[in-house]
């Protein structure tokens, strides 16, 4: 394999097996979907012949359209070719995500294929408890119930930030350092505040969507008409009320808003996400 990639790569295989970055990083912009598609196939060859499964996890698959390879190519060529082969792809935006493998599937349907769909749903206090007290139980760490209730109110029943709190606060303890859930609460907005610039950087209405979170963040709860009045103050923007609605759903869809009632909006529960949704609105539209 690493023969492979160095003949691809225009290097030898010595580098890949030391993984010497400064010979790799020159030669992977040469690196086309044709390669990566061969070093795929090679693969799923080499599991074959030692009789196991090729499993090829692609996480936050929402941002695979930042590589520059032909990600549409890519699965259709592991699909027609890969027998032996397993894809799994996961993200934390699911709707960008399965807008991403909706232009895949509009451009050549995977006819015949077999999709299986497992979404993580919120889950209720009690099985938030339970997910961190196992897991906490696994890692050999304690932890006081004064702590624990808060992480239950801060990341309310979120499973990525959950596994977030559980992870740092392990290593908090086993590091003999101060856990800080303050801290730790910072670095899950500041992941949210990515996600979502990310999300402004390539949308057609940055600034709009912007000021929509920023109604929500401040009117708390509010109709179309309210976040409407918001932004056309902010932004200095007479937007119509039925286009407000449109970008409103859109970050429905995304995972940046949700509808509590016919008409009433308001951005999703855990504090997380609130804080790095406003955060990240505050600073585009400051820089506008």
């Amino acid at each position: 394999m690493a023969r492979i990639i160095g003949n691809r790569l225009g290097i030898d295989e010595k580098d890949i097996l030391e993984t010497n970055w400064a010979k790799i990083g020159i030669n992977l912009k040469n690196f086309k979907s044709d390669d990566v598609n061969e070093i795929i196939r090679e693969l799923d060859r080499l599991s074959k012949d030692n009789k196991r499964i090729l499993v090829l996890f692609f996480d936050e698959f929402q941002n695979i359209k930042k590589v520059n390879i032909n990600y549409g190519s890519l699965l259709h060529d592991i699909f027609d070719w890969c027998d032996n082969t397993t894809v799994v792809v996961s993200g934390s935006i699911v709707g960008m995500m399965e807008e991403v493998l909706k232009q895949v599937e509009e451009e050549k349907p995977f006819y015949g294929r077999n999709f299986i769909r497992i979404e993580l749903d919120k889950f209720e206090r009690e099985k938030s408890k339970e997910f961190l007290l196992k897991g906490f139980e696994e890692e050999k760490v304690k932890i006081d119930n004064q702590t624990l209730e808060k992480a239950l109110k801060y990341f309310d029943g979120i499973p990525g930030w959950l596994a977030l709190f559980g992870r740092s606060y392990s290593y908090s303890v086993k590091h003999g350092s101060k856990v800080e859930l303050k801290l730790i609460l910072r670095e899950a907005s500041k992941q949210e505040a990515k996600e979502f610039t990310n999300f402004l950087k390539v949308s057609n209405s940055p600034n709009r969507y912007a000021g929509i979170i920023l109604a929500l963040g401040s009117l708390k709860k509010a109709r179309l008409k309210e976040i409407r009045d918001y932004v056309s103050t902010v932004l200095k923007d007479n937007v119509r009320e039925s286009r407000v609605k449109e970008l409103i759903d859109t970050l429905i869809t995304y995972g940046f808003a949700r509808k509590i009632s016919t008409g009433v909006y308001s951005l999703p529960e855990d504090l997380p996400t609130k804080l790095g949704l406003v955060h990240s609105a505050k600073r585009w539209i400051k820089k506008k």
